[in-house]
């Protein structure tokens, strides 16, 4: 903005149209954040609003698939119904999740990155035949909540796409001051699919691997709050590392 100031204009007409053009980019933003903050709010409204009759189709779908009088011929017809509600189920909880999670200031104190991967594997409750490394010392300032979301979506996803390989590895660990990475020997993908981060959107994999499409966009957005950045490597087939920062470097 200075440099096409100071060439188009006067010593004096340039400040004046510095102070205008930044002024235009503060208003323009905060419309901007106003409108995500709109849409975030939004999100959880229908989220929450669906919760609750989705419950009521889920356990009237269990009930009936097991009722003793539900005739043979409708048995595959209450399990398809049972299935999509668990599905959209799913969905409703992550789209919860990615709402709340916008919310907020970052609260950033010291942690162990490693302590909170090792509490998600836990909770995860992952395969047994899935080897986790995780690194010392992945000492780093951000916040506890949200790194947890980051990495149990990181960590969850890894052992989703590592599942048809004949010994699993996940590893989370740091390629230098303040870059972590989650990564994995599963099936890989294209890193270069623009959709990659995009909500909604899923990358295609062998067989059928469950998933909502929310969570690498959830990531993103919870490390960009950090001030840092997600990225990827991978090609299929060749198992995928994702790296990230919670700071600018």
């Amino acid at each position: 903005m200075r440099a096409l100031a100071d060439s188009e204009s006067t010593p004096m007409d340039s400040v004046q149209l510095c102070e205008k053009l930044e002024r235009l980019v503060r208003e323009r933003t905060a419309q901007l954040e106003e409108a995500n903050r709109a849409l975030d709010a939004f999100a959880h409204a229908v989220a929450h609003e669906i919760k609750t009759p989705l419950s009521h189709i889920l356990g009237f779908a269990e009930l009936v698939a097991d009722s003793p009088a539900l005739p043979e011929c409708l048995k595959g017809h209450v399990s398809h119904i049972e299935l999509g509600a668990r599905r959209l189920d799913r969905l409703v909880v992550a789209m919860l999740n990615a709402a709340h999670s916008g919310r907020g200031e970052v609260r950033r104190a010291p942690l162990d990155l490693g302590e909170v991967a090792r509490d998600v594997v836990l909770d995860l409750g992952l395969r047994p035949q899935i080897r986790v490394e995780i690194a010392p010392d992945l000492v780093t300032m951000a916040d506890h909540a949200l790194v947890r979301v980051i990495l149990r979506n990181l960590i969850g996803n890894a052992a989703k796409y590592s599942r048809d390989v004949l010994h699993p590895r996940i590893e989370i660990g740091s390629d230098g001051p303040g870059v972590f990475f989650v990564r994995d020997n599963g099936c890989g993908f294209d890193d270069q699919d623009p959709r990659l981060f995009h909500a909604f959107s899923r990358l295609s994999a062998p067989g059928n691997v469950e998933g909502t499409g929310i969570g690498l966009s959830t990531t993103r957005q919870l490390v960009q709050k950090h001030g840092g950045k997600l990225w990827a490597e991978s090609r299929p087939g060749q198992g995928a590392t994702f790296r990230f920062t919670l700071a600018g470097l």
